[in-house]
């Protein structure tokens, strides 16, 4: 099971290996002909191949799918009159709302065994999170070079770097707080990038319950 890494600066630092944190999935789906939003449509999110949550449209195209753990998801649509979209690789986050792109649902006059396969397409900007930062996803870290969290981080977020110790700083400023699951640790996280999901760095909006760094 991949374990959750989160990083505030200001500051700071979990892992989690059992994931406390819960996410949300919203999205929109629209008709292409009319481009008008399209209501009473399933949607359901797959993991593995195994159903993990689901949703049906509102007035307004709109889903909401929760509490999802946070990772990819695979997000299947169906209606009937139209063909099935499922879009692959739909990640979801552990704080704030998780977006699925707009999905267009196109008539269809044939059975409804055709599937349209899609990937997922990382947005330029975030919505739906309080928090300021950076995230780097499971295949960057795999990606990387670095083979530790402290590397990892101090490797993509500037300002941030470690002493050879294994504390924090940020900023050059001290008040680094790291927990692995609720409890506190003093020193850094050995955690391998193979089992590490996605690391997240907040630079503000720091989420209440991790008031106590600074």
């Amino acid at each position: 099971m991949f374990r959750k890494v989160l990083l505030t600066v200001g500051l700071l630092l979990a892992t989690n290996v059992v994931v406390i944190a819960q996410g949300t999935l919203k999205g929109i789906i629209m008709n292409s002909t009319t481009k008008e939003p399209e209501p009473f449509v399933n949607v359901i999110v797959l993991q593995n191949g195994e159903q993990k949550g689901g949703a049906t449209t509102d007035f307004d195209g709109s889903y909401t799918i929760k509490p999802l753990a946070p990772g990819n998801y695979d997000v299947k649509v169906s209606a009937v009159g139209f063909g099935t979209v499922l879009i692959k690789d739909v990640p979801v986050k552990a704080s704030g709302f998780s977006y699925a792109e707009t999905i267009n649902l196109e008539s269809s006059s044939k059975t409804l065994d055709e599937i349209k396969i899609v990937d997922h397409k990382i947005p330029l900007v975030e919505k739906g999170s309080p928090e300021s930062g950076q995230r780097v996803s499971k295949e960057d870290i795999q990606r990387m070079s670095a083979s530790d969290v402290s590397s990892i981080v101090a490797t993509t977020t500037a300002g941030v770097g470690y002493s050879d110790g294994g504390a924090g700083t940020a900023r050059g400023e001290e008040g680094m707080v790291t927990y692995v699951g609720n409890a506190r640790k003093n020193t850094g996280v050995s955690v391998p990038k193979e089992a590490i999901e996605e690391i997240q760095v907040i630079l503000g909006g720091t989420p209440a319950r991790y008031g106590e760094a600074i």
